[in-house]
């Protein structure tokens, strides 16, 4: 279960490093939604699920590469498949201290828009297998030699065009009752997408009636409950559908909420720009890293 506030997250961190490397491997990814000072850079290498970012949602999939910035709550989440192991590889360091190294260094000078920005963070579908392997060379490497490897994997990334996390506008992060009200609905919400919810049942879990929390949920994400709620089901179901090849249109639609076929076409396509079915030809194609998507 996602905890009842946004939690704060200490990085373990050396005093003689400015940056941290994670490499995790584990059968699911940490659970609740929280918040550091750092800024996260994280390559997924194993697993398919959604970010939540602020009041977004990214999908992600093997060779994504995802930039969360310093005090966004945000929590991977990922659904479960038996005998799957999650892995990733993830950089943490302190923004002001990456622009002053971009503002003197011009081979990654590049990469200062995507932290002046209100932008809660940025990422890359698909990434080039080169990027790829110097993260995990950078997951090998010690002392100068590891930020000799980050500086040549930033250099890397500056030369792609990647795709911005925007908040609409909203505060950057959740606070006191906020923090408690968001992290629940979130948590119902990811808990119960496959089934039938009403306004009614969420609105209670942070008491108030049903009319003051759909005003309450619109000031704070920008966007009213129901088409987050679509969102959520929407990226489930593009992750069946491209993990599952042999799964048919109505059991992806039921098992994510969808008790109208013709419903999870219209919410499917307003959301991805293309019919279930069409999404699935689409992301079905081996990329270069050898990746079925």
């Amino acid at each position: 279960m996602i905890g009842s506030k946004v939690l704060p997250f200490t990085i373990p961190k050396s005093e003689t490093a400015s940056i941290t490397v994670q490499h995790d491997r584990e059968l699911q990814f940490y659970k609740h939604l929280h918040q550091h000072p750092e800024t996260q850079l994280s390559l997924i290498i194993n697993g398919s699920g959604t970010l939540f970012c602020g009041n977004t949602l990214v999908p992600f999939t093997p060779y994504s590469l995802i930039c969360v910035r310093g005090g966004q709550p945000h929590l991977f989440r990922c659904e479960p498949i038996e005998g799957q192991v999650l892995e990733r590889i993830s950089v943490f360091f302190l923004e002001d201290w990456l622009t002053s190294i971009c503002e003197v260094t011009p081979e990654i000078s590049s990469l200062q828009k995507s932290f002046k920005s209100e932008s809660s963070g940025w990422y890359l579908s698909d990434i080039d297998l080169s990027i790829s392997n110097q993260f995990e060379a950078l997951s090998r490497a010690k002392s100068a030699g590891r930020f000799q490897q980050f500086i040549a994997l930033l250099a890397a990334i500056g030369n792609q065009k990647i795709q911005t996390i925007n908040n609409l506008g909203q505060p950057k992060n959740y606070r006191g009752e906020d923090s408690d009200r968001m992290s629940k609905i979130i948590e119902y919400t990811m808990n119960h997408y496959r089934e039938p919810i009403y306004i009614e049942q969420v609105a209670d879990k942070i008491a108030l009636t049903p009319s003051s929390f759909c005003k309450y949920f619109k000031k704070r994400t920008g966007k009213s409950y129901v088409q987050f709620l679509n969102e959520i089901r929407c990226e489930a179901a593009s992750n069946l559908l491209i993990q599952d090849l042999e799964m048919e249109m109505p059991a992806i639609a039921e098992r994510c909420g969808y008790n109208s076929i013709a419903n999870f076409n219209r919410q499917f396509k307003k959301y991805q720009g293309s019919s279930p079915s069409a999404y699935r030809k689409l992301k079905a194609i081996p990329t270069l890293n050898g990746v079925s998507y």
